[in-house]
């Protein structure tokens, strides 16, 4: 977020509240979770909650990683803790997280610490409940095309327009597919 006006940035895999990334199977260690149990997964970028002003209720969120590590860190939002914690904090926890629609992503699949647990955020569009929702860091976020957010104080446009230029200086082979501002976002699915 050195750029003028950008108060913080992240990337992801999945765009709330449209997205609530690849589907997994969960079985929160220790409390019983059914078989049937599952969750979102996407994977995200350290500052991706307080790009998105999403708060967290306890722990703290994990730091980026190193590109072609594999951390096995999570932060669950606060259905997930409501559905399978069976009453009780999460957080320090173990949480296994199974292949359910044919991805084998490794980075998704595994167990994985909950280090913190935050507020839900529209997973499933604007008019449906929130489902529980895992996310885990995407420092080195793989194959596919991720999602670039930008909280700025300034006009949207005009940030744009400085990520396309510092885009340009890193790797003239990159470019910013389709940048729109969210209100842009919500006003085409909606």
């Amino acid at each position: 977020s050195a750029l003028p006006g950008v108060q913080a940035a992240a990337a992801t895999t999945a765009l709330p509240p449209f997205d609530a990334g690849v589907d997994a199977g969960v079985d929160a260690i220790g409390t019983g979770t059914a078989p049937a149990a599952s969750a979102g997964v996407q994977l995200v970028t350290s500052d991706y909650f307080r790009t998105l002003g999403i708060a967290l209720l306890r722990g703290g969120v994990f730091a980026d990683s190193m590109p072609g590590e594999v951390p096995r860190f999570a932060v669950v939002n606060d259905t997930f803790v409501r559905r399978y914690g069976a009453g009780q904090d999460l957080v320090g926890r173990g949480i296994t997280l199974r292949p359910l629609s044919g991805s084998s992503d490794p980075s998704r699949h595994g167990t994985f610490a909950v280090v913190c647990v935050v507020t839900d955020v529209r997973n499933q569009g604007l008019r449906n409940a929130v489902q529980p929702h895992v996310y885990l860091p995407g420092t080195g976020i793989g194959p596919g095309y991720p999602t670039l957010m930008i909280n700025s104080a300034t006009d949207p446009t005009y940030a744009i327009g400085l990520i396309r230029r510092e885009l340009a200086l890193i790797d003239r082979q990159v470019a910013a597919a389709q940048p729109r501002t969210f209100a842009e976002v919500l006003d085409r699915f909606y």
